[in-house]
Formats: structure tokens, C-alpha cells, sequence
């Protein structure tokens, strides 16, 4: 059994600060949503920079309320978005993008809070200097 002084560990978790981050599509897990939906989560690396190396966790919702998010990640990662496309995981994973990300908050099954960096509902755009404001896809 390890002996450890938990004394001086910090309790507060790790977040990224609010705003846009050049990320990497590092791992989709395939499931269900609540409804019944198909769904992804989507696992981010955050790229360069200072919070180079941090993970930002998203689910994707395939439900047609979720489907102008879903056109504007594809669009995002350079996936054509002008017809019917069949994706799966393999045609997103290495790709890049710039997401934007707020701190919020969530609750446990047990009723407990806490905070966690969160996607914003349009938070994809292509990385780099086009997502600062030009090459956005509108919707």
C-alpha cells in the first residue's frame, strides 16, 4: 500500500480558461443519448500554447435538433457539408479544430456540483487564423 501526505494537494481541478483552443481529435466513444440517439463523445487535446496538452470532453447528439452543430464540426474539420454523408469516428479522429470553450457546472446522479469546461453549443470552427473571424460557416 503507498504511503502519501495529501496535506498540500490542491483540490481544485485543472480547467482551461474560457475561449477558443486549437485542438485535436484524439478519441470518439460511440453511444446513446438519454433518448435514444445516436451520440458521440468527442475527446479534444488541446494543442499549443500554455494548456497544451489538456483534454476537453464533448458529447454529439445525431437528434435533428443537433444537427446544425453537427454540420458546423464537420464543417469545421473539413468534411463536406453540402449533401448526405455517412460519418463515422475514423473520418474525424487526427482532425483539428478551434474549439471554444466556457467553464460551467454540472450536477452528480448523487446532487453534488461541480465545474467543468464545457463546448459551447457553436463552439467549432476550422483552426488557425480563419476561425478568428473569417471561413465561418452561418447557419
Amino acid at each position: 500500500m503507498p504511503r502519501i501526505n495529501l496535506g498540500g494537494v490542491d483540490e481544485a481541478r485543472d480547467f482551461v480558461p474560457r475561449g477558443p483552443y486549437d485542438c485535436g481529435l484524439t478519441k470518439i466513444d460511440e453511444m446513446r443519448s438519454r433518448k435514444g440517439d445516436e451520440m458521440w463523445r468527442l475527446e479534444w487535446t488541446v494543442d499549443m500554447g500554455p494548456h497544451r496538452g489538456h483534454l476537453l470532453l464533448d458529447w454529439l447528439p445525431f437528434s435533428e435538433a443537433a444537427m446544425p452543430r453537427v454540420k458546423k464540426l464537420c464543417f469545421a474539420v473539413g468534411i463536406d457539408t453540402s449533401g448526405v454523408a455517412d460519418l463515422t469516428p475514423n473520418m474525424f479522429l487526427g482532425k483539428r479544430a478551434r474549439v471554444t470553450v466556457i467553464v460551467g457546472e454540472y450536477e452528480t446522479d448523487s446532487g453534488e456540483r461541480r465545474l467543468c469546461n464545457k463546448v459551447t453549443w457553436g463552439g467549432y470552427d476550422p483552426p488557425g487564423p480563419a476561425s478568428a473571424g473569417q471561413g465561418r460557416v452561418s447557419f
